[in-house]
């Protein structure tokens, strides 16, 4: 069955004429070993691809059977009972909250460091399906010590003959990614055994299977960990990130959440990147201001970012942005709706210089910051709040705000409820600091 099974045509027939309900009969404790086997590959080749056929094993009591033979002492039942889960997993939300509450998550931990190199790919591959967009899931697998597992699988596969096997390597890196969304899962990154390296060491590969999931897994990183920014800074993370975000022709995904790890590390609050620490060879302007060029959203919204947030804390980091025409790639980006808080923001705090306000000026920036203003985004509208609040310590800059009707839109600010909106920040001057955390 499992040979006709592999054929697309057949496998509905199948369905239909019972052939799930028989070889759900055939996995129960009393058959053999062998017939295990058989049972499962047929399964395995009945459900991948099938949703409608990963129902029915889940509806007719198929996993419940699956757990037993994931424990098993022989190297083949495991592998092919991994291998079934690695198809159901995909394919819905019930299948996956099934394998938590059947506890198949835990035995599948487990596989990650077994002898045989069948079951811990498939057990990989289930763990990435089981994991995505399933928060409890995470943090299930979190509980049952799935981090150090998946990082030592990494360490172990960077040792081997020929730098690893790529498959096997993405995987633990995309299950790692999805897991570090839970804020417990993300801390255990930074304080496991092998660290932060396997994933770095992923992320300097040339190969773009390593390098999505591993920057994907930092950036999850830095938003779920207050404390990944400043652990990746001392283990010159900083250096790797800048150097993917600025290599001509990275993937978009990697550009973006290498820059995305860059804007949380330079989040104060976090304790994390100064400029004034950077050493002069650093190289990080360019490639912020390469990745503000328009195009690739996440990428200008994180490249934003990051700029705002070294120029909150940095005259020097402020005074560098100008000079690079910073100001007129970020006035750029104001109409774009998903980026525009994270340029004005940015400008706020460059605003605080008045070569950035002269700048703006220049940059015709005033008009379309009082457009941003009535965002219906509150943290976007706050921004370009205080971006004018700074701008206009600039005379030009008030007559402009005048000619753009900036009173009925700031009219309109003070009448919402939004504290950030409403409540003066200070009468003293311009005001730097606009930080963003994603």
């Amino acid at each position: 069955m499992g040979a006709v099974a592999r054929n697309e045509t057949n496998k509905g027939m199948l369905r239909e004429a019972g052939a799930i309900e028989a070889l759900v009969a055939m996995l129960s404790p009393e058959r053999a070993a062998e017939e295990h086997v058989a049972a499962l590959g047929a399964v395995c080749n009945l459900v991948e691809r099938e949703e409608s056929a990963a129902d029915m094993l889940r509806l007719q009591g198929g996993l419940k059977r699956l757990r037993p033979l994931l424990a098993t002492s022989d190297t083949l039942r495991p592998a092919h009972a991994a291998r079934v889960l690695e198809h159901v997993a995909s394919a819905n939300q019930p299948t996956k909250v099934a394998m938590r509450v059947l506890d198949l998550l835990v035995p599948l931990v487990g596989l990650l460091s077994s002898q045989t190199r069948a079951a811990r790919l498939s057990a990989a591959g289930a763990l990435v399906h089981a994991s995505r967009d399933e928060a409890t899931n995470c943090t299930k697998l979190r509980e049952a010590g799935a981090v150090a597992a998946l990082m030592s699988l990494l360490e172990e596969e960077a040792a081997a003959d020929g730098g690893g096997e790529l498959e096997m390597q993405s995987r633990a890196a995309w299950c790692l990614a999805n897991i570090a969304a839970d804020p417990a899962a993300a801390a255990q990154l930074g304080t496991v055994r092998t660290g932060y390296t396997p994933l770095l060491h992923l992320l300097r590969s040339e190969k773009e299977q390593l390098r999505r999931p591993a920057a994907a897994c930092l950036f999850n990183a830095t938003i779920s960990d207050g404390n990944a920014p400043a652990s990746l800074l001392q283990v010159g993370a900083l250096t790797v990130l800048i150097s993917v975000a600025g290599q001509p022709g990275t993937n978009g995904d990697v550009a973006s959440w290498a820059a995305g790890a860059i804007l949380n590390m330079a989040h104060r609050g976090s304790g994390g990147l100064l400029w004034d620490e950077l050493p002069s060879d650093a190289g990080l302007l360019p490639v912020l201001l390469e990745r503000l060029r328009p195009g690739e959203e996440l990428q200008n919204a994180n490249a934003a970012g990051a700029l705002g947030n070294l120029c909150a804390h940095s005259e020097a980091a402020r005074l560098h942005a100008v000079e690079a025409d910073a100001v007129a790639s970020l006035v750029a980006l104001l109409d774009t709706s998903p980026v525009s808080g994270f340029a004005a923001g940015a400008l706020a705090s460059i605003l605080v210089e008045e070569v950035g306000r002269q700048a703006l000026v220049l940059a015709s920036g005033v008009a379309p910051l009082v457009e941003i203003l009535e965002s219906e985004d509150r943290d976007t509208a706050a921004a370009a709040a205080v971006a004018l609040l700074n701008a206009t310590a600039h005379h030009p800059a008030c007559e402009l705000l005048l000619e753009a009707g900036g009173i009925p839109a700031l009219l309109s600010c003070l009448s919402t409820a939004t504290p950030s909106v409403r409540q003066p920040l200070s009468p003293s001057g311009p005001q730097a600091c606009w930080p963003f955390h994603r």
